[in-house]
């Protein structure tokens, strides 16, 4: 019973720990200007909600052993941290970066690209809101929640670039 008690502690300090210092990397995460188009910081907290409340929902039953409960509650561990830890990536490592002659993307893996507003072969609205920019057979997609969106967005709608439907 002391053990399983200490590791629910441990789970916790630990998952506690991994917030505070991702936090801090947030609040570091370099400058924001207009220039810079990014993913609302909104979406790191979902993220990192959704891991911390099912990582601590199975600290308190792995301590009340609960084990039928703790079965269960695997399933949406193994459904729903996926989708935190990418909604954290997103938010962390997803920026378009304008400048004169073009922009440079950087993805949620962190990988950078640069781009010239010359190289957009194609473009498409998303119905939802946002649009689709297409360099030959690579695109990027960039949601209406982006903030910053509209500024890229006047940079290249006075282009002569097709429409794709």
């Amino acid at each position: 019973m002391v053990i399983k008690i200490i590791v629910s502690s441990l789970m916790f300090v630990i998952v506690s720990f991994v917030i505070s210092i991702l936090t801090i990397f947030l609040r570091r995460h370099g400058e924001i200007n207009s220039s810079t188009i990014h993913p609302p910081k909104i979406i790191f907290w979902i993220g990192i909600t959704d891991i911390a409340f099912l990582v601590v929902m199975d600290t308190v039953l792995l301590a009340t052993e609960k084990w039928e409960e703790l079965l269960v509650s695997i399933i949406p561990i193994v459904c729903f941290v996926p989708i935190g830890i990418w909604l954290m990536l997103y938010a962390l490592n997803w920026q378009i970066v304008l400048g004169d002659d073009g922009f440079t993307y950087r993805n949620m893996l962190g990988k950078k690209k640069t781009y010239k507003y010359e190289d957009i072969t194609a473009l498409k609205r998303i119905k939802i809101g946002g649009y689709i920019m297409y360099f030959g057979k690579k695109s990027i997609a960039v949601d209406y929640f982006v903030s910053g969106q509209d500024v890229l967005w006047d940079k290249i709608k006075v282009m002569d670039i097709p429409m794709k439907k």
